[in-house]
């Protein structure tokens, strides 16, 4: 699978880091979920959105506004927050021309504007689309299909280019849930065919090489979720009221929330989302209408919101491509020239070259994509000649980042990918 990242790409992150840093989004944490709104609805129809800092609970996209004369329902949602798009699936609808197809990957803006079909007519069952998950380095797009759809298993398509593909792998798949571990380029899926392929339980594969699958637990799982920082995977069976973890090789298995009773139907299944900062676990008690969070060690339970109509999969957004911190001032000033940033995308360490014509104080930082500076290459009083200083990402993700030049109060602000 190709990953290059072309002068276009840096062109539209550049773009959307200055949107980003002018929107209220940009400090704002968000929590997307797919639902209903009328009690008696037992499919998700609805987008929501939460914003944590003030409680405020916002209906973004309904499906009887799309297409009023067409029964459908959502699946899964995820976020985009350097393109400002939300993306869900879809079992279909009708076309302005009053076409009628079936399974669509459908997007909005954050706000739920302007919603329109990304990519439509993916012939499949009812239920057949599941779990929607976004490379935004590779910007590769990857999501599931289930027993119903004739194309079981693993999909992707580029954003760039709109390719489209099935993932090879040896076995076939009912896909429910789907995490991405873009550090380590891993994949991780579940198989839920109950009716025909055994065993079930949670996958994994190299992203460049998904014929390489290895199961990494047995048994039910229906959803999951990687917690990066403790280099684990959370999942949920599909007929327990738990919430399970293990190490990313499926070893010392424990339960880590531990709820009451069975889960008697599909309409009861969780969806788990992770705050990697906050260190918190997020998921939905659909058959109780409620979203609840924790501890990643299962302590400190909570009801976050309750009296939800059949709440299913989520997302978290907590900031956007970049906060205000790193808000691009001004130009620099004619005696500052910077001259070369290489390579780009940065494999080791990264080189940045400049030039003075007169002397001149000089900062030079970088900051990650929630507007934390994570280095400080430089600050202090430089001569006029040509200089470079290096960074060096020890101990930082895969993502993109972003290199800012100060000097008199101007500066200038370049992104930058991290892939190695």
């Amino acid at each position: 699978m190709s990953r290059s990242y072309p002068t276009y790409l840096l062109l539209a992150l550049t773009l959307a880091s200055l949107a980003e840093a002018r929107s209220a989004h940009a400090q704002e944490r968000y929590l997307y979920w797919v639902g209903a709104v009328q009690a008696e609805e037992t499919r998700t129809n609805t987008i929501f959105r939460y914003t944590l800092d003030t409680g405020v609970v916002d209906t973004l996209v309904q499906a009887k506004d799309l297409s009023p004369d067409t029964w459908r329902f959502f699946s899964h949602v995820t976020v985009d927050t350097l393109g400002r798009h939300i993306y869900w699936t879809d079992s279909g609808g009708t076309l302005p021309d009053g076409t009628v197809y079936l399974g669509a990957i459908m997007r909005a803006s954050l706000d739920g504007d302007n919603p329109e079909i990304f990519l439509g007519g993916i012939i499949c069952g009812i239920g057949g689309l599941t779990d929607i998950e976004l490379d935004l380095v590779g910007e590769t797009l990857y999501w599931g299909e289930g027993s119903d759809c004739p194309f079981v298993g693993l999909h992707s398509i580029d954003l760039a280019t709109y390719q489209w593909q099935r993932l090879p792998t040896t076995g076939s798949y009912s896909v429910s849930g789907i995490e991405l571990d873009i550090d380590n380029e891993m994949i991780y899926w579940t198989n839920t065919d109950f009716f025909f392929v055994e065993p079930h339980g949670i996958l994994r594969a190299p992203l460049n090489d998904t014929t390489s699958e290895e199961y990494i637990v047995t048994g039910s799982a229906c959803d999951i979720a990687l917690a990066h920082t403790l280099s684990k995977i959370y999942w949920r069976p599909c007929d327990r009221r738990i919430i399970r973890r293990a190490n990313l090789d499926g070893t010392d298995v424990e339960d880590v929330i531990v709820g009451q009773g069975r889960v008697s139907d599909i309409d009861a299944l969780n969806s788990l989302a992770i705050d990697h900062k906050g260190g918190k676990i997020y998921w939905t008690e659909t058959s109780e209408g409620s979203i609840r969070r924790a501890s990643l060690d299962g302590t400190e339970v909570e009801v976050l919101l309750s009296g939800l109509v059949v709440p299913g999969s989520m997302a978290l957004s907590f900031g956007g491509a970049v906060g205000t911190a790193v808000e691009p001032a001004e130009e620099l000033p004619d005696l500052v020239e910077l001259q070369d940033i290489y390579p780009n995308p940065v494999k080791g360490r990264a080189t940045f070259g400049f030039g003075l014509t007169a002397p001149a104080h000089v900062t030079l930082e970088i900051y990650d994509q929630l507007g934390r500076r994570v280095a400080l290459l430089a600050s202090r009083t430089y001569p006029p000649g040509q200089f470079s200083v290096e960074w060096n990402p020890t101990g930082q993700s895969n993502g993109v980042y972003f290199f800012r030049m100060t000097s008199d109060n101007r500066s200038k602000t370049i992104p930058l990918v991290l892939q190695r």
